[in-house]
């Protein structure tokens, strides 16, 4: 997916790598919070970390290996086909359990803000020219699916059982470092289900295998949803998933990229059909209440 983007500005200086809100972002970034501040400070010493970075809601700056790239921007090349996911996707679950272990403070918490910009953008709420960006992305979706993204974001947006939620997980939060990786966290957080997370990791791995000739060899999307949800069972002790649920969750991460890609860059437009054909494509079973503990 093509076209630089308005919602996030990114530059490296040696090992430093800033980020910053971009001029279309609705809001900036979120306060860490005394809890999650001192979920970061124990992380310190793990190979596989998650990090806040330094700053406040305009500019966060981060430690990274000099010269190093996302996993996201690794998938996309020849280090992709050399990484061995399987690893990688167990260490990321564990993290993502870690994380969804933090304490919440008492008190009305915020949805992640990718989640409001969703429902915004669904609802139609997008100023010109993204409006029409969004028409043509409704149009080839579809009435009917339409308006079930639209029940699952509202679903999405008020949990039963919410936890510290990343906001936007997915491999370009992540940068190998030292045998180990840096994972970038405290930007996007926000009160969300488990299957949130996972969902949006899972969303960004079934795009690679879709969308990028030869991905799925290397990582196969059934192989790698096991991995994942084996990594993060075993950072919760009895911990459920809701599988049916989680496959909702894929779909609403896949549209929110899309979303955010139709009104915060001037990428191409045919973009818009092609991930419009890849999420009606989506086997996505009704939602259910039943429970499936994650694989061990």
């Amino acid at each position: 997916m093509s076209g630089p983007s308005s919602l996030r500005r990114e530059h490296r200086t040696g090992d430093v790598l800033v980020r910053a809100p971009g001029p279309t972002a609705p809001v900036g970034f979120a306060p860490l919070g005394p809890e999650l501040a001192a979920f970061l400070v124990r992380e310190a010493g793990r190979a596989w970390r998650w990090c806040g970075g330094v700053g406040d809601a305009t500019e966060r700056r981060y430690r990274v290996a000099e010269g190093a790239s996302s996993l996201g921007v690794l998938a996309l090349g020849p280090a992709g086909r050399r990484t061995p996911w399987d690893v990688a996707l167990r260490h990321l679950g564990a993290a993502l359990a870690r994380l969804h272990a933090v304490p919440t403070q008492r008190g009305p918490h915020q949805p992640p803000p990718a989640l409001r910009r969703l429902e915004a953008f669904l609802a139609g709420r997008v100023d010109p020219p993204a409006s029409g960006r969004r028409e043509r992305l409704v149009a080839a979706l579809g009435e009917a699916l339409l308006a079930e993204l639209v029940a699952d974001c509202r679903r999405a947006l008020t949990p039963a059982h919410g936890v510290l939620s990343h906001g936007w997980a997915g491999l370009n939060t992540w940068y190998p470092d030292r045998g180990g990786a840096v994972g970038l966290v405290g930007e996007d957080h926000g009160l969300a289900a488990r299957e949130h997370d996972l969902g949006a990791v899972l969303g960004q791995l079934v795009e690679l295998d879709r969308l990028v000739p030869g991905f799925a060899a290397v990582c196969p999307a059934e192989e790698a949803r096991r991995a994942l949800l084996a990594g993060y069972g075993a950072g919760i002790d009895g911990a459920g998933i809701d599988g049916a649920w989680l496959d909702r969750e894929v779909r609403l991460a896949i549209t929110r990229h899309i979303a955010d890609y139709a009104v915060h860059t001037r990428g191409p437009e045919t973009e818009l059909d092609r991930y419009a054909a890849l999420i009606r494509d989506l086997d996505v079973p009704s939602a259910s209440g039943a429970r499936t503990e994650v694989a061990r």
